[in-house]
């Protein structure tokens, strides 16, 4: 006599094959290296890794747009461009022990929303990094965990912009640099809280026009 199924019932064999979909689910979810959402450009394959763009890579270029790398993955690109337009919304985040984002330059906000977290080891090597490059921009920056770094090779703007042809450094919007826990932020070969703060300060000073609002809450370094 057969079974009916009802709902809430699961045979012997669908029982199993179900088990087997959630375990290979959760495997799924927890090598998920590469996590694109929403307006980010290019568009990812799904199995480079490292994912070179070799060209600018942009997390909520006009839109909305969130990218994760995880689990020892690496992207890089020659630019990067998080909250790039006035009112898109960008989030990039780079967790994981030997998780890498490597670019030349980095923009966290352009004119709209930008926010970059490294988080739990992972790593941001850039050739320089400019927060709230525009007036209108809002950006964040979270340096979290131990062994997390954010590396400026060149230089390091919070709240201001950086001309990538000539170096030229001018105002922007408002920007936060919060490093904690562990975190680590270092430009060129500044690594003290007094150098890399001096370091910062020059830059502001350096910049055309008027002082915008600068927050830099809790250093922790």
């Amino acid at each position: 006599m057969n079974t009916p199924l009802r709902c809430g019932y699961l045979s012997p064999i669908k029982s199993c094959l179900a088990t087997l979909a959630i375990l290979l689910t959760i495997g799924q979810s927890a090598n998920a290296v590469i996590l694109p959402t929403g307006d980010v450009t290019p568009v990812y394959n799904g199995t480079d890794d490292p994912w070179d763009i070799g060209s600018v890579l942009g997390v909520g270029l006009t839109g909305v747009g969130t990218l994760e790398i995880n689990g020892g993955s690496e992207v890089i690109s020659l630019l990067t461009a998080i909250g790039n337009d006035l009112g898109a919304d960008g989030v990039l985040t780079v967790t994981g022990a030997n998780s890498t984002k490597a670019t030349g330059v980095l923009g966290v906000a352009g004119s709209g929303t930008g926010e970059l977290n490294v988080e739990a080891g992972g790593l941001v090597d850039a050739g320089a990094v400019a927060m709230a490059g525009g007036a209108t921009a809002i950006s964040t920056a979270n340096i979290t965990g131990a062994n997390s770094l954010l590396d400026a090779n060149g230089i390091m703007v919070v709240g201001g912009a950086i001309n990538p042809f000539n170096g030229d450094i001018g105002p922007g919007g408002d920007a936060t640099l919060t490093v904690n826990s562990g975190g680590a932020v270092t430009i060129g070969d500044a690594a003290t809280p007094a150098e890399l703060q001096a370091r910062i300060c020059e830059a502001m000073a350096d910049r055309d026009g008027d002082a915008q609002v600068l927050r830099v809450v809790d250093h922790g370094l």
